[in-house]
């Protein structure tokens, strides 16, 4: 299989040891489980509302770590665009 730039093969069987799959799927289970051992430690504990946190900061985590690859991988235009997006999203809220 050639690499992204297409100036060497590798090959499939080493290509599937170096790949994580899905590692922010795993990383919003690991945040549930936190989140429910939190809910079993205190009774006034959230269970739903730290567990958005969470995610909330994972979700900017996630954003941040498209933006980068974006400028490595792809076009420095697509990645003006999700920076505007993700401003946006930022400045809209507090609104919420």
């Amino acid at each position: 299989m050639a690499n992204y730039a297409a100036t060497y093969c590798i090959s499939e069987d080493s290509l599937d040891l170096k790949l994580v799959y899905f590692p922010f799927l795993v990383s919003m289970a690991i945040l549930f489980v936190l989140s429910v051992l939190g809910a079993r430690q205190k009774k006034k504990h959230k269970l739903l509302t730290n567990f958005v946190i969470m995610m909330g900061m994972l979700e900017h985590i996630a954003i941040i770590s498209q933006i980068i690859m974006t400028f490595f991988f792809g076009t420095w235009r697509y990645a003006i665009v999700i920076i505007l997006i993700w401003i946006l999203h930022v400045v809209a809220q507090p609104l919420f």
